[in-house]
């Protein structure tokens, strides 16, 4: 499958994405099934997004958290954790590989 640029596209039963300006936006769950699709999904955009939004992330297993940090590593982006996300990550020791944030600070004025 590969994934088209849409303002949302299904990845799996269990996760989509949705692109708005650099944004990438992933919703639902992030793990084997859906990492894969999700790497491909990110291979496929023309420019590498600024920010991995991961606030809709309801579960993220080892493959996704791998699919990030390997996303990371092409591509320098911020990724903004859900709690669930933010949780994992600390555990897993790889919140400065993602640069994550637990939300978008305000830009003032």
């Amino acid at each position: 499958m590969i994934a088209v640029r849409t303002p949302t596209t299904r990845l799996c039963e269990f996760a989509a994405v949705s692109v708005h300006d650099e944004r990438v936006r992933i919703d639902g769950e992030l793990d084997a099934l859906s990492a894969p699709l999700f790497t491909e999904y990110l291979n496929s955009l023309p420019t590498s997004p600024e920010v991995i939004d991961c606030s809709g992330v309801t579960f993220i297993g080892a493959a996704g958290i791998t699919a990030l940090v390997e996303a990371a590593q092409r591509h320098p982006f911020v990724t903004i954790g859900s709690p669930t996300v933010t949780r994992v990550c600390n555990i897993c020791g790889v919140t400065d590989a993602l640069r994550l944030l637990p939300d978008m600070p305000s830009h003032p004025g």
